[in-house]
């Protein structure tokens, strides 16, 4: 994680920033007006000595002295530039302030953003108004995409529509340039950045070797989605909650939540597509489909939609799909119906609930018959403050584990558990590898919501469902997670001193088998102190193993024999004597108080 002075919070941030106004920055440039702010920068309407007008994008004072957050500040008006298109905001200079903070001067645009529109239309678009807006980004990102820009932050407050008809693509701060990442490694596996409910399941899983042009295309579906029905991908709820559904679940068909033509429905749903192989291939394939939908929807912005009562059509995108591997099932990308309902996520939705009054269109633009906002003035980053974004250490709560929780209850004595405990063990073990944080808090959300000693089949429940979410290969890998540097050990020790207390003894051989890869410290002595316990019984077996063992683990083995104080234990220590290497043989000889040569 970045390292920075102690967080402000939102309202602290606000009033900072606000105080600025009236201030000259850089001898040249005095702010007039807070438009914006984010979580790396805010942004103020300026003028200079000569009465220029401009937006004025300040990076924040507690961040300025992180290396690297200057370098991603500064890198957006590299990238921004590099796009030679209208619809992206023109980045005129930079400088830095006399308080060492960078900033960067854009075009001042007048209209209002995306989110400002849903705000004041009642949360959705017209039909023809929101295929206008998604048709501006794709062909700013028909641009983008061939030089190696990904802009991987695509959502309605980086969309502004300017009071003259234009769409802007905005806030480049975390854009990817493909080829320059390759070199440079800038973003970490497991690292999660951007919006949670514009997040395509591979870049909300931090994976982003796999994240391209396509994951951008999944962002625009997704605004499509919600313009045209008021609805997110995902639901509401918390940037947990989100987050987790993003990465392990398909979006709903179109059709299920919003009265929409079954040519803008087919789009929605190709372009939100849990495999990226199954999207459009890219921004040009997306638009010409997009511009035959236009033509189809015409100036009503009406066309075939489904009948009152009717199902919603079938969507082959919706089916959930094992990541590069399509047409697949994949049991991991939806959890159990209940559990989705109790979490927020409303996904069949009933035929009265979906709204008949068609939305009230935009103005038409002075200049034409496209839509357009009413002029205000605006810069680039609108983004809501910092609790917006996430990183993966977030996306375990108490409420997501009480509902997996509720919903295994209530399958348990029906005997189909298996598709609420499914997505959780798979979940669990791919969390292990790329944000093993994240992973441990889940397991240890999930272990104390589980735990209910006022019911008396507690302990039954208890080790059927930790017996469900973990086999032998993901407990060694939550192990291996518990170990990492920079993990917090004292989370990882509770976590997987639960689990195993849940699993009982008979997993020793996944613990043995790890660890020696266990630096020493609270999480070492208590898998000590498991095998202590799980072996008992087994003392001639482990005895046999000091014939072959290497020596860190042969000395692992004298450590958890030293523990026992059984008769077995001794005469298992007394083979150690002959063991081949001088470590488990000293090791040995210590634990029994023999002196040898």
């Amino acid at each position: 994680m970045l390292g920075s002075p102690k967080m402000q919070s939102d309202d602290e941030l606000l009033q900072r920033c606000e105080r600025r106004v009236g201030a000259v920055i850089d001898g040249t440039w005095q702010l007039r007006r807070l438009l914006g702010l984010g979580g790396m920068a805010a942004v103020y309407a300026a003028v200079d000595g000569k009465g220029q007008r401009a937006a004025i994008k300040l990076i924040h004072s507690h961040l300025a002295k992180n290396p690297s957050v200057r370098a991603r500040f500064q890198r957006e008006a590299y990238i921004a530039n590099q796009i030679d298109h209208p619809g992206v905001v023109a980045v005129t200079g930079d400088g830095t302030s006399h308080d060492g903070e960078p900033y960067i001067v854009m075009e001042l645009l007048r209209g209002q953003s995306v989110d400002l529109l849903l705000d004041s239309h009642h949360g959705r678009l017209a039909v023809r108004d929101a295929l206008f807006i998604a048709a501006g980004i794709l062909a700013v990102l028909e641009k983008a995409h061939p030089l190696g820009i990904v802009h991987r932050d695509l959502k309605p407050e980086n969309i502004f529509l300017t009071s003259s008809g234009e769409v802007k693509v905005l806030d480049f701060g975390i854009a990817r340039m493909l080829d320059l990442q390759k070199d440079r490694g800038q973003t970490r596996t497991g690292v999660i950045m951007g919006t949670p409910s514009f997040m395509a399941p591979e870049q909300a899983l931090g994976r982003w070797s796999e994240v391209d042009a396509r994951t951008d295309l999944w962002a625009v579906g997704a605004l499509l989605f919600l313009l045209v029905s008021g609805r997110l991908v995902h639901g509401s709820g918390t940037g947990s909650d989100v987050l987790i559904r993003a990465a392990t679940r398909a979006a709903p068909s179109l059709a299920r939540v919003a009265k929409a033509p079954l040519s803008l429905v087919r789009l929605v749903d190709r372009s939100l597509a849990f495999d990226p192989k199954r999207r459009f291939p890219d921004a040009a394939s997306m638009l010409a489909e997009l511009s035959a939908v236009q033509r189809e929807v015409g100036e009503t912005g009406r066309a075939e939609r489904r009948g009152s009562g009717s199902k919603p059509p079938p969507s082959p995108y919706e089916a959930p799909t094992v990541l590069g591997d399509a047409g697949t099932s994949s049991p991991e990308a939806a959890l159990a119906s209940d559990v989705e309902l109790e979490i927020g996520e409303e996904v069949e939705i009933d035929e009265s609930e979906l709204m008949e009054v068609e939305p009230e269109p935009l103005p038409r633009g002075a200049h034409g018959p496209t839509p357009s906002a009413p002029e205000i003035d605006a810069p680039s980053p609108t983004s809501k403050p910092l609790s917006r974004r996430v990183n993966a250490e977030s996306i375990v709560d108490d409420r997501f584990a009480e509902s997996v929780t509720r919903a295994y209850r209530r399958a348990l004595p029906q005997g189909n558990a298996e598709h609420v405990t499914e997505p959780i063990r798979t979940g669990l073990r791919r969390l292990a590898t790329r944000a093993p944080d994240a992973a441990l808090k889940l397991l240890l959300a999930l272990c104390s919501a589980i735990d209910d000693p006022t019911q008396a089949d507690n302990e039954g429940v208890r080790r059927a469902f930790a017996s469900a979410i973990v086999s032998t290969r993901a407990l060694g890998a939550l192990i291996t997670s518990a170990a990492t540097e920079g993990v917090d050990r004292a989370v990882g020790a509770a976590a997987i001193g639960k689990l195993l207390d849940f699993l009982g003894d008979a997993h020793a051989g996944a613990v043995l088998e790890h660890l020696t890869a266990v630096p020493d410290g609270e999480l070492k002595d208590l898998l000590r102190r498991y095998l202590a316990r799980s072996i008992s019984g087994y003392e001639e077996q482990i005895g046999a193993l000091f014939a072959n063992a290497p020596p860190e683990l042969g000395v692992e083995l004298v450590r958890v024999l030293r523990r026992m104080k059984t008769p077995g234990a001794r005469a298992a220590l007394e083979l150690a004597l002959e063991s081949e290497h001088l470590e488990v043989r000293k090791a040995a000889a210590a634990t029994l108080g023999i002196v040898i040569q």
